[in-house]
C-alpha cells in the first residue's frame, strides 16, 4: 500500500525523539490535503488507507471558500506594491507576507495532521483548522485504552512553516509548553480532549477523565519546516536542543518532527497549487453529478 509519507526516526541522546518526513507519494498528499480542505477528514483518512472515500456532500461555497484558504490574496495589494512610495511598498510587502505566513501555517498543519495520522491509525484527534489564525493547540491527539476505556495519552502539537525553525522553536514553541507545563492552560486542554471524545466515542466523557492526572500523560509533538543549510552532521536535532529543559519528563513525552525541503516555500506555493487544482476538480464533479441528479 502506498503512503503519502515516510518516516525515518531515532532518539537524539535523552533530549527527545524525531521523526523526519518524506514526501512519498505527491499525488496522494494533494487529494487527502483537499479533502482536509474541504471539511471532510475522516474522507482524506480514507484515502489514505487506500479506501473509497465514500459519499460527501458539499452545501454552499465549500470548494470557493477551501481554494481561498489556498491562495495569498494580492489584489487589494497592487497599486501599493507598485508605489513610487517606498513606505507604501514596505507596508504592503508587510502585509502580503503575513497571509502567506498564515497560508502556508494552515497548509503545514494539515500535513501534520496527516503525518500523525499515517504514522499512528488509532489515536484520537481533534479536527484539523479551518481558519487562517486559530487560537489555542495547532492539534491535540489522544489514546484510550481498549478495555478500561482510559486516557492513557496526550499529546499538545505545535506546527511551523518557518524558515528559521531554531529561532522560531525558541521564540514561539518552547514558551507554548512551558505554559503548559505550568498548568496555566489546563482549561484549554480539559475543553480540547472534551471535544474530541464527544466527536469519537459513545460514552460519557467523564468516564474517561476520572483519574486522569494530566502530568502523567501529557506530552509534546514540535513540528517545522527546515532546508539543507539547516542540517548538521546528516541531521537536524541541534534545531531541538533545550527541550528536554522545557519539558522535564521522559524522553518519550518530547517528540520533535522535521519535513525537510530543498526550498520551503517553492515547495508549499506549489503543494498549495495542487490542492487547489484538485479542489477545483472534485467541485465540478460535484457539479455535474448535482446537474445529473445523482
Amino acid at each position: 500500500m502506498s503512503s503519502a509519507l515516510n518516516f525515518e526516526e531515532y532518539i537524539h541522546r535523552d533530549v527527545c525523539s524525531v521523526s523526519l518526513w518524506h514526501i512519498a507519494d505527491r499525488e496522494l498528499l494533494v487529494k487527502a490535503l483537499a479533502w482536509i480542505y474541504a471539511r471532510k477528514p475522516q474522507h482524506a483518512e480514507r484515502v489514505l488507507a487506500a479506501l473509497n472515500p465514500g459519499k460527501a456532500h458539499f452545501p454552499g461555497k465549500i470548494f470557493e471558500n477551501a481554494i481561498a484558504k489556498l491562495s495569498i490574496e494580492l489584489h487589494d495589494l497592487e497599486e501599493d506594491l507598485k508605489s513610487s512610495n517606498p513606505d507604501l511598498v514596505d507596508k504592503a510587502e508587510k502585509i502580503a507576507e503575513k497571509r502567506r505566513e498564515q497560508r502556508d501555517g494552515l497548509l503545514f498543519q494539515n500535513i501534520s495532521w496527516l503525518a500523525a495520522k499515517i504514522r499512528n491509525r488509532n489515536i484520537l484527534s481533534s479536527p484539523p483548522h479551518v481558519r487562517l489564525s486559530d487560537k489555542g493547540f495547532d492539534s491535540t491527539f489522544i489514546r484510550v485504552s481498549d478495555g478500561d476505556l482510559k486516557l492513557t495519552a496526550l499529546f499538545i502539537c505545535e506546527d511551523k512553516a518557518t524558515i528559521h525553525p531554531r529561532k522560531t522553536i525558541q521564540s514561539s514553541v518552547w514558551p507554548e509548553f512551558r505554559s503548559i507545563e505550568n498548568e496555566d492552560r489546563d482549561d484549554e486542554i480539559l475543553e480540547s480532549v472534551s471535544a474530541i471524545l464527544k466527536n469519537t466515542l459513545t460514552i460519557d466523557p467523564e468516564e474517561v477523565f476520572k483519574d486522569v492526572m494530566w502530568n502523567n500523560i501529557r506530552g509534546y509533538r514540535v513540528s517545522v519546516t527546515a532546508t539543507k543549510k539547516d542540517e548538521r552532521k546528516t541531521n537536524y536535532a541541534h534545531l531541538f536542543e533545550g527541550y528536554d529543559e522545557v519539558v522535564k519528563k521522559n524522553v518519550d513525552h518530547r517528540t520533535a518532527c522535521v519535513l525537510p525541503l530543498d526550498n520551503i516555500r517553492l515547495f508549499l506555493d506549489g503543494l498549495a497549487n495542487d490542492t487547489a487544482a484538485e479542489l477545483y476538480m472534485m467541485g465540478t464533479m460535484e457539479c455535474l453529478t448535482l446537474s445529473q441528479g445523482i
